[in-house]
């Protein structure tokens, strides 16, 4: 009875760990074929963005690399990590800096119906749908016309602008793992270094990788598909980082014709000599480096693409200034230039035959520079017209006026409560009629005055206490720019009621 127990122990636990290692088999390859597994989480856009982030730091890229990850439904099995899952995505990511709008346009082909020939080609733009479809509604055939393809179109367009600062993209870490991908159109946004593109950073991260291929090790080949350049799209941005080489199966297209804007502080003078007054300014090119070295600028490459201030110009041009004579007014002077042949760009190019080269390119660069010229100026009340009466008379007498007292107009200050005469206004005698009156006209600026009595008729005392008024100052100043400091360094503050205004192409001529 022992022995029969026994085996049945044995056999119990054999049951168990059979059915609990199915359990597990069954468990582990549902994970397996589970459609809905997924890497980056495709459903919940803020989650997935956050894991994008764990690779593409700047969260502005990652949106874009998370559209574009929507667009192909490419968002990995579960298995693959986000590296893997962008390295094996083929679609392509934009985020450009300009503001989109969309734009609503009616299409339609106008045809005679009598001849069948088409009169006219109907195109036109609208900025809401309803807008459109009230057009849209007016193209009724009759029995001379009919329209053919006539259709309402949905388009996105550049709106002119750049998007505010926090919506664009100023980091490019993480593009290294897009390395599949069709196009990469990071245009017009803040991007400065391209250091996530230097060919050693990628041949170590080739390394890392597993990559066994030795042009991809290298970082020839790390980038698109065989025999295809990725199309990366950077113009518009300040980028003044270069690696020494970039990572191979790049294609700058038009790169020897785009110029990259690099920002620029506004370069600020005082105009204090008069309307004719013009200045030289020595601009400072900002840093550009290529491989951790300042890049050297062609002397004779400097020129000036568009200029507002007429009759400034360029007189010479070194690798750290340009400098500008004949500026006589506020305005904006756009400059271009070129780095020497030593400071191109070199990257490797992938043919039709899968073969890499090196090739470079130059580097071309404008700063939109902002002259900033002001002028000071010092506001004061305009004079207000005063009319004063003053009677001069014996009050023992019954108010029988006085003629012949003499007053005197001085300006004054006010002390506890007393106008106390300070400087004497002008030279002026008033002086009262038969009747004892003066009557006082004048335009006085601002201010306390006071009148004093110096002279009277014989036999009677001179008043002693001043007769006091003032005039309220109705002027503030507003507007303008009340402290300066000026690009050579001194740092201006103007006196009480003053200010700096810009002299531009208009005021230069009424100043």
């Amino acid at each position: 009875m022992k022995k029969v127990y026994k085996k049945w122990i044995v056999f119990f636990l054999v049951s168990i760990m059979v059915i609990f290692e199915g359990s597990v088999m069954q468990t582990f390859g549902l994970e397996v074929i589970n459609d809905n597994a997924q890497t980056i989480d495709g459903l919940n856009r803020e989650h997935g963005i956050s894991q994008i982030q764990t690779v593409i730091l700047d969260k502005n890229f990652a949106t874009a690399v998370y559209d574009g990850l929507k667009r192909e439904n490419h968002f990995g099995n579960g298995i693959q990590s986000v590296k893997e899952v962008l390295s094996s995505f083929e679609g392509y990511v934009e985020y450009e800096g300009w503001k989109m709008k969309t734009v609503f346009t009616v299409k339609a082909d106008k045809i005679e119906v009598a001849t069948g020939i088409k009169i006219e080609n109907i195109e036109k733009e609208f900025l809401t749908k309803e807008e459109a479809q009230t057009f849209y509604d007016t193209l009724q055939d009759t029995k001379d016309f009919c329209y053919l393809s006539k259709g309402i179109h949905e388009y996105s367009q550049a709106a002119g602008e750049l998007k505010d600062d926090d919506e664009l993209i100023y980091d490019i870490t993480g593009i290294e793992w897009l390395r599949n991908t069709s196009s990469i159109n990071l245009s017009y946004n803040k991007i400065s270094d391209l250091f996530p593109l230097d060919i050693k950073h990628i041949s170590k991260l080739a390394d890392q990788s597993g990559e066994m291929r030795p042009d991809a090790l290298t970082g020839e080949k790390w980038y698109g598909s065989y025999g295809e350049n990725v199309y990366l799209d950077f113009r518009g941005n300040p980028i003044n980082k270069y690696p020494e080489m970039i990572a191979g199966r790049l294609n700058w297209a038009d790169l020897d014709s785009t110029h990259f804007e690099l920002k620029t502080n506004p370069y600020v003078f005082i105009k204090e000599d008069g309307a004719n007054q013009k200045f030289n300014g020595e601009i400072e090119i900002p840093l550009i480096e290529k491989g951790g070295e300042r890049i050297d600028i062609q002397p004779d490459s400097c020129h000036i693409i568009e200029n507002s201030i007429l009759n400034s110009h360029i007189t010479s041009c070194t690798k750290e200034k340009i400098v500008l004579n004949g500026l006589t007014h506020s305005g904006e002077v756009k400059i271009g230039f070129t780095g020497a042949d030593g400071s191109q760009l070199k990257g490797y190019e992938v043919n039709d035959f899968d073969m890499s080269e090196v090739i470079s390119s130059s580097l071309n660069f404008l700063i939109n520079q902002s002259i900033r010229i002001y002028t000071p100026v010092t506001l004061t009340s305009l004079p207000t017209s005063v009319h004063i009466s003053l009677k001069a008379i014996d009050s023992s007498k019954g108010d029988i006026g006085l003629k012949g007292a003499v007053f005197h107009l001085y300006s004054a200050d006010v002390v506890d409560g007393k106008y106390v005469p300070r400087q004497l206004y002008n030279q002026k005698d008033y002086i009262t009629d038969e009747n004892g009156e003066v009557t006082v006209q004048e335009k006085l600026p601002s201010g306390y005055y006071c009148f004093v009595q110096k002279k009277t008729q014989e036999n009677y005392l001179i008043e002693k206490n001043p007769y006091g008024f003032h005039i309220e100052d109705t002027v503030s100043l507003t507007g303008g720019t009340p402290e300066l400091v000026t690009s050579q360094g001194k740092q201006i503050k103007p006196t009480t009621n003053g200010t700096y205004i810009l002299i531009d192409i208009h005021q230069m001529f009424h100043l």
